[in-house]
């Protein structure tokens, strides 16, 4: 198959969506797929995939450069990675929407939605009910045109058919995939940053989001210094809880992201909507076999991740999150547990099972038609 992929951001550009795309191109071409990519951000080539910048607003005002971009690769399907506020200015959706469609209407190419995100909750400000509306209407939008809808948990595909029941077929759900690679741990990596042997190593990675709970991270690391329990707590990515028993690295390197995850002793996901399979932070933790500490919610899907199994407390109950921290560290024999289930629930989430789940709907739109409407 020749797959064009639209995405906001690619290598160099940092970031969740950014490293997710640079490791689907590779794991498609691997299977002998090609592979090119238009992107918002990113750089003309990368890793031998062809990629190019669509320079100009992400609307119809770039129509004319997008079709010549699309005529000229041919591809079998386009591939949207789709996020309200990554391709436009305060997120309204509808731009970029409506320049998607048009482009497939024109070359009589068929798309296929991945949705990332699909609009912000709503809030209290009348300001902002025009975006909130756009942003619906653009999800609507996409379903319509597109040959496949894919979602990345479960969750927002009931909440979607609760008032779209007549388009159950064309709504799907891939969660993602590890977005660091496996490679062997350095035996030498905590020691050469000065973490000793017999201090306990937390960490956390991902971007500077409410919904990830970044101020509930100084809460636990409160906790374990009221308990006289030796520690660091590093935090990378654009993590940044701003609290001095927490150390912020920012964007580190591949190498010393995964032994910073597959050394730790816990790694602590305190998401305010539950973990899911729409977090990568949690499947690179899951993947590394390490202890994880989250947070059960309206997202977290039970036939992924069990409660029982891995350490999880109610969302928005900061002090059980701390409370279970210190009982985590208090015995040995649970943090071995938690490693070995992480490394159970990690084999439902490989890019082997991701990348069939994509060749199989991607085959289907471009062969047969699924999801006409």
């Amino acid at each position: 198959m020749k797959i064009l992929i639209l995405t906001p951001h690619y290598p160099p550009r940092q970031g969740g969506t950014s490293d997710y795309v640079a490791r689907l191109c590779l794991e498609l071409k691997e299977r002998g797929h090609k592979v090119t990519v238009i992107t918002r951000d990113g750089a003309p080539i990368y890793d031998a995939v062809k990629v190019s910048v669509l320079n100009g607003p992400w609307s119809l005002w770039s129509l004319k450069s997008l079709v010549n971009e699309i005529s000229l690769e041919r591809p079998d399907a386009i591939l949207l990675q789709y996020g309200p506020y990554s391709f436009n200015r305060r997120g309204p959706g509808i731009p970029v929407v409506s320049l998607v469609i048009m482009a497939s209407v024109i070359t009589k190419i068929p798309f296929v939605v991945y949705a990332h995100e699909l609009y912000a909750n709503w809030n209290h400000s009348y300001l902002r009910a025009p975006w909130h509306f756009a942003q619906r209407i653009a999800v609507v939008l996409m379903i319509f045109f597109s040959k496949r809808f894919v979602l990345t948990i479960e969750s927002r595909r009931r909440r979607l058919l609760h008032f779209l029941p007549w388009w159950r077929k064309r709504l799907d759900v891939i969660s993602v995939a590890p977005t660091l690679d496996r490679e062997v741990i350095d035996a030498n990596w905590r020691a050469s940053r000065g973490i000793g042997e017999n201090t306990a190593l937390l960490s956390a990675m991902g971007t500077d989001d409410p919904e990830k709970g970044a101020r509930l991270l100084g809460q636990i690391a409160d906790a374990l210094a009221a308990r006289k329990i030796d520690f660091r707590f590093v935090t990378i990515g654009g993590l940044r809880p701003n609290h001095p028993r927490i150390e912020s690295w920012g964007y580190v390197s591949a190498h010393d992201a995964w032994n910073l995850v597959a050394t730790s002793d816990l790694f602590v996901l305190p998401y305010d909507d539950g973990v899911s399979g729409r977090r990568t932070s949690a499947l690179n933790a899951l993947a590394a076999g390490t202890a994880i500490l989250t947070t059960y919610g309206v997202n977290t899907d039970d036939t992924l991740f069990p409660r029982g199994s891995i350490a999880m407390v109610p969302a928005g109950q900061p002090m059980e999150l701390a409370k279970t921290a210190v009982e985590i560290f208090s015995d040995s024999s649970v943090r071995k547990a938690l490693r070995s289930v992480s490394l159970h629930l990690s084999e439902q989430f490989s890019w082997h099972k991701h990348v069939m789940y994509w060749e199989t709907i991607l085959r289907e739109c471009i062969d047969n038609g699924t999801g006409d409407r």
